[in-house]
């Protein structure tokens, strides 16, 4: 059967699709209608196309391909240069014989919406035929919310089908990939994306055999993120599991640039977590290898001074024998304390207050008072000061010298570092 439109979105509401023949119908408008082709027991299913140049959109349908013969059943193939949306839908492929199940294929350029609807390719109960795969292309994102689906079980003898994702993204909200198989080896999970594997409210990917309690082997996970992350909550429980029954757990490797929130734990923890696992009840475990590439570890948060550390004040050399020097501020010199005020030096004290006469014949003149004052004694600073001496020495010739203290500061600052000696 091949549903196709060359020019226009196609959306399809209504609609129920149920074919084992080679069904084709040209042109086709579904809306709001609904429209039955059951064709069972007339051998090889036929392939199933939906086609667009445009948007897809997939509302309340269900479309089956299935055999029950030893022929395999049709592929299921979804084609759009654009976006797919299926709500409340369901797309399926059974074997209730030795046939296989066909293959679901979606090629896809823009983004892949599953929203509350079940993508299935299994096997019945008492069948030998293998699962049929599913296969998505799609250059966007695409994702898995409200309860949907992929779903690759089998039970009867048959294999479980692969699973192989080629995607930008795949973000799977409440939502389940799995492969569970009764008693014969689960399926294999490939998974090659761009941007990001993101896991939330319980989601799901597992790959299990054996839940009959029979044997089989888990099934192989790999998912492959190279430049970009796996992320999880950790505590919502979405888990990436290989396990198995009798038989041996699956293998799982992930290469991611880094993993949040979820990690490969050997035990079963008993609270929520989100977990990697690759175990089996009776069998030997699988191994689990997660290839981190670019493993970023918190830096520790570090507190800043408040108050910052002293200035250093480099110590100059100065002479042998000289005293401590200092530094001393007078003030602003004669700059003066305002624009309109007269320039004027502060650090000379003069009293300009007139003296009081000591005759009748008036106040004495400046002039007049220094030439009356005797000029004054000038102290020589070469002139040696005598000092007590406060001790003596004697020395083995019978010299005595007396000892008076240095008239040296004792505060006197060290010498630097390179300062000759």
């Amino acid at each position: 059967m091949n549903i196709q439109s060359l020019e226009n979105d196609l959306t399809v509401s209504n609609l129920s699709i149920t074919t084992t023949a080679q069904i084709e119908i040209p042109n086709p408008r579904f809306s709001g209608e609904t429209i039955s082709l059951d064709l069972r027991n007339i051998g090889q299913s036929g392939n199933t196309s939906l086609s667009s140049a445009g948007r897809i959109v997939l509302s309340n349908v269900n479309i089956q391909s299935n055999t029950n013969s030893n022929l395999a059943a049709g592929k299921i193939t979804v084609i759009s240069p654009e976006q797919v949306t299926f709500n409340n839908s369901q797309i399926s492929s059974n074997t209730t014989s030795s046939g296989a199940a066909g293959d679901i294929i979606f090629n896809i350029a823009d983004a892949l919406t599953i929203d509350d609807s079940i993508v299935e390719s299994s096997t019945t109960l008492g069948s030998q035929g293998r699962g049929g795969n599913i296969n998505v292309f799609n250059s966007g994102a695409t994702t898995l919310t409200n309860g949907s689906s992929f779903s690759l079980d089998s039970e009867g003898q048959g294999t479980g089908g692969n699973l192989n994702l080629t995607s930008g993204s795949l973000t799977l909200e409440n939502s389940t990939i799995t492969s569970t198989t009764r008693k014969s080896n689960g399926g294999n999970f490939s998974f090659n994306l761009d941007d990001y594997l993101l896991l939330r409210n319980g989601s799901l990917i597992s790959t299990e055999a054996g839940t009959a309690g029979a044997g089989g082997n888990g099934g192989n996970i790999n998912i492959n993120v190279p430049n970009g992350f796996i992320v999880a909550q950790p505590d919502e429980n979405s888990d990436i599991r290989a396990n198995a029954f009798e038989g041996d757990g699956g293998n799982v490797n992930i290469t991611a640039r880094n993993l949040l929130g979820i990690a490969f734990r050997p035990g079963v923890s008993d609270t929520p977590a989100s977990d990697i696992t690759a175990s089996s009840e009776f069998g030997n475990s699988g191994t689990v290898i997660v290839n981190e590439l670019n493993a970023e570890t918190l830096q520790p948060e570090t507190e800043l001074p408040v108050e910052t550390a002293p200035a250093t004040v480099a110590r100059g050399c100065r002479a042998q024998g000289t005293q401590t020097g200092s530094f001393v501020s007078t003030g602003r010199g004669g700059l003066p304390t305002s624009p309109v005020d007269l320039v004027s030096a502060n650090t000379l004290w003069q009293d300009l207050e007139p003296l009081a006469s000591t005759s009748e014949s008036g106040p004495i003149s400046n002039r007049a008072l220094r030439a009356s004052q005797p000029p004054a004694t000038i102290v020589s600073s070469t002139e040696k000061t005598i000092t007590e001496a406060q001790g003596w020495h004697r020395a083995d010739d019978g010299t005595v010298t007396l000892l008076a203290p240095s008239v040296e500061s004792s505060f006197s600052l060290a010498q630097a570092n390179g300062c000759g000696s």
